[in-house]
């Protein structure tokens, strides 16, 4: 492959890679290539179903002293449990006392304690788990609504269709012109 251009989703936006400098000749062929210090870039690369079908593969790699933390964005649900994150071990084992540097008496008389006292029922709190999500036109909102969600675009004629179908999806959708 000679030039080759990669189109390569990344959440619900998709990236084109341009693999340039490949050639063929009498001596033999050398594949296309594309480098980058861009670390998001090198994840979708690598989260992409042409790398991991072995279309695209790594060339040359080189190792960093940077160590490269990418967050990506949560939707915060209500848990049923606490989970002791101070512990360092990555489960949600409890620590005994010893670790904790308390004695194991006072937390025994700690746990009694707090079964002894009357459990309340909180009121329940509605989570709005809805996303505003801005488009240009209408085009634009009904690409997204049939790649994420598998609607068909006949259906969404009007911008009230469009506006109705996000709002069942957990979508606010807005227009920006």
């Amino acid at each position: 492959m000679i030039e080759y251009q990669a189109l390569i989703k990344v959440g619900s936006a998709k990236v084109k890679i341009s693999f340039a400098n490949g050639y063929s000749n009498e001596k033999g062929r050398t594949p296309a290539t594309f480098s980058t210090k861009n670390p998001i870039i090198q994840l979708a690369i690598e989260n992409s179903k042409e790398f991991k079908s072995g279309h695209i593969y790594k060339m040359h790699e080189t190792k960093t002293e940077e160590e490269v933390y990418i967050e990506s964005e949560h939707v915060a649900l209500q848990e049923d449990e606490d989970v002791d994150t101070s512990s360092g071990t990555g489960n949600n084992e409890e620590l005994t006392g010893e670790k904790q540097g308390t004695d194991t008496s006072v937390q025994k008389e700690q746990e009694q304690s707090a079964d002894e006292t009357p459990v309340t029922q909180q009121e329940e709190e509605t989570v709005n788990t809805s996303t505003r999500k801005e488009f240009t036109c209408n085009d634009d909102a009904k690409d997204f609504l049939e790649t994420e969600f598998g609607v068909k675009r006949s259906t969404l004629r009007t911008r009230a269709d469009i506006t109705a179908c996000g709002k069942s999806n957990g979508i606010d959708v807005v227009f920006t012109d």
